[in-house]
């Protein structure tokens, strides 16, 4: 009887070892490309909501008769931490219809309030963009 002594291993485990190797390591890089472009995107985001916040902060700050169309703004530049983004601000006088509208207005202001909408956009692989608003009553 002949005994055959198998130390080592095979051509063919070898081989399944690359394999099961190669998948994990394939499977682990894409989950870092991924990874970064999202840390990107929340980068750029994260940026794009300061710029808009600080945006609304400063005109809610304002007196509210300085508050007028004069100060919409469309497309400004802005950056955006590794992007250039447009920020679009926009004041529209609002006529509340409880009190009646235009020349039927109770109080005669036409003016109840305002709504201020601040929307930042860029582009990375596609459009993006995020949008806050606010009504300022005097």
């Amino acid at each position: 009887m002949s005994r055959s002594n198998q130390n080592g291993i095979s051509l063919v485990e070898a081989m399944i070892a690359i394999v099961i190797f190669m998948i994990i390591m394939i499977g682990g890089q894409t989950y870092f490309v991924r990874s970064q472009s999202l840390i990107a995107y929340d980068n750029v985001k994260r940026h794009a909501v300061a710029d808009a916040v600080r945006k609304m902060e400063s005109l809610v700050n304002l007196d509210y008769s300085s508050i007028t169309s004069s100060l919409n703004e469309t497309s400004v530049t802005v950056n955006l931490g590794t992007r250039n983004g447009t920020r679009t601000t926009t004041i529209t006088n609002i006529d509340d219809t409880a009190d009646g509208e235009g020349g039927a207005d109770s109080d005669g202001n036409t003016v109840d309030y305002k709504m201020i909408e601040i929307e930042v956009s860029w582009t990375t692989n596609r459009e993006q963009s995020i949008e806050i608003s606010t009504y300022v009553v005097e």
